[in-house]
């Protein structure tokens, strides 16, 4: 079995009365709503690539969290496995430049819409705990 692993962010905002926004990115690959992720690249570490995977998405420059480390694993294809790990990250400014290849279309959502907006229930449970890890820091 081939072994794929990727990594990736929940880019959130929090704005001068508090309020927490997500930022979602709607996937040119399927048309999927998730967060900022791709393949490790050589021998990277995993917060070298959520960094670098906003970098190219998003163009945000963010305040990558270890403290909060999300695994998930899943069957792409058959054949294959694909780890993908999660961090949370916190950007300063909301005014995103999207990777045209990769990212259709991208929204700056309260957690509750965010967690309408995504496309899948795996994505949802990673919102769902980084909402309460964020709200115990």
């Amino acid at each position: 079995m081939k072994k794929e692993k990727s990594c990736g962010a929940l880019v959130y905002h929090t704005d001068s009365k508090g309020q927490v926004t997500y930022l979602l990115i709607q996937h040119k690959n399927g048309g999927h709503w998730a967060f900022t992720k791709g393949h490790v690249e050589g021998q990277e570490s995993e917060a070298e690539t959520a960094l670098r995977e906003i970098q190219e998405e998003v163009q945000l420059q963010v305040d990558l969290d270890q403290g909060f480390r999300h695994l998930t694993t899943y069957s792409p294809k058959p054949g294959v496995t694909k780890d993908v790990i999660y961090f949370v990250a916190q950007s300063q400014s909301q005014t995103v430049k999207t990777q045209v290849e990769e990212v259709l279309a991208y929204a700056w959502l309260p957690f509750d819409q965010a967690l309408a907006q995504l496309s899948y229930p795996n994505d949802q449970a990673i919102l769902s705990a980084a909402h309460d890890y964020l709200s115990k820091k």
